[in-house]
C-alpha cells in the first residue's frame, strides 16, 4: 500500500529535486502541506501538482511559463549572442 502522506524529503525524491525547491513550491502556494509533527503533503496533492504543471517551467514558482517559451527564449538569447560576437 502506497503512503497517503509524504514528508518534504519524500516529495523532493518523487519530484527529483532538493527539499529547498519543495519548500519554495509550498511557499508559493503551488503545493499544499499540513503539519503533523513535521510538514506532510498528500499523495493526491503531489499528483495534482504534476498534472497541473506538466509542460511548464516551474523553476521559479513565482514566474511559471510554458516550456515552449523557455525553448524560444533560449533560442532568442543564442541568436543575440551570435550577433553580439559577430558570428
Amino acid at each position: 500500500m502506497e503512503p497517503m502522506l509524504y514528508t518534504v524529503k519524500e516529495v523532493a525524491q518523487i519530484l527529483k529535486c532538493n527539499p529547498t525547491r519543495v519548500y519554495g513550491l509550498k511557499d508559493a502556494g503551488l503545493l499544499p502541506f499540513l503539519k503533523l509533527g513535521q510538514l506532510k503533503c498528500r499523495r493526491e496533492a503531489v499528483e495534482e501538482f504534476l498534472r497541473k504543471y506538466e509542460g511548464y517551467d516551474v523553476s521559479d514558482p513565482n514566474n511559471i511559463i510554458p516550456l515552449e517559451q523557455v525553448a524560444y527564449r533560449g533560442k532568442t538569447a543564442r541568436v543575440r549572442l551570435l550577433r553580439d560576437t559577430g558570428n
